[in-house]
């Protein structure tokens, strides 16, 4: 997956203000922190407050279409989260181990069963299947899972991932404080990605602007980095 900081095309836009927003600090993502790291920039531009918004701590990256490797992105851009906030975060998507091999937990807060079903990408980031955080059972014998207020006990960033007009889509928008709409270059087409858009809006979630990824660049990118 090719990225840049450059092409991280993010508007700014009318942020929900939070009841709780994680303290940060501007040495906590200051510029020399990884500053060789491409999603340094996407992580700054979409989880640090500025003067007129408060910064999100749940945020949806949408992708346009099935080929956009959204979770991939997800979860390189929650590593870089972990490490330039130091604190813990959580990547929800995909189903990971099969829900009909192990029974789902009841509660995060009363067990730690959920691990079962999720994977640590690092000692800060966790990725969880989707059906943790949906407000209804996804299949025939689901309970509903726990609220959000269980894994924020544990948890300071939440980044969902998924597609537009998938199941998961309505319970993530509910969730969300802000979304990301993600694109592959030279496949999404514009009519495919401007649907996806007013699927957000159906939603009313804030589109904080949109990603470009898998761009190929006419000249070697360290080179395009000086340009």
């Amino acid at each position: 997956m090719s990225v840049s900081a450059e092409l991280w095309k993010l508007e700014s836009a009318a942020r929900v203000p939070q009841p709780d927003p994680t303290p940060t600090s501007a040495g906590v993502f200051g510029r020399d922190v990884l500053a060789d790291d491409p999603f340094a920039g996407l992580v700054r531009q979409v989880f640090v407050s500025t003067e007129s918004s408060v910064a999100p701590r749940k945020v949806l990256f949408l992708a346009a279409d099935q080929e956009t490797r959204v979770v991939e992105l997800c979860e390189k851009s929650a590593l870089t989260l972990a490490t330039l906030s130091g604190q813990k975060t959580a990547v929800i998507g995909g189903a990971l181990v099969s829900p009909s091999a192990k029974r789902p937990p009841q509660s995060v807060t009363k067990s730690n069963l959920w691990r079962a079903h999720s994977v640590a990408l690092s000692d800060r980031v966790w990725r969880l299947p989707g059906w943790l955080f949906r407000d209804r059972p996804a299949q025939e014998n689901f309970e509903p899972r726990g609220s959000m207020a269980e894994f924020r006990a544990i948890f300071q960033y939440f980044i969902f991932a998924t597609r537009a007009g998938s199941g998961e889509l309505p319970a993530f928008a509910g969730i969300c404080d802000a979304a990301v709409l993600v694109v592959t270059a030279n496949k999404t087409r514009k009519e495919v990605a401007l649907r996806a858009k007013q699927q957000l809006g159906q939603y009313k979630l804030p589109l904080l602007g949109t990603v470009l990824i898998d761009r190929v660049f006419d000249v070697p990118e360290a080179i395009y980095r000086r340009l």
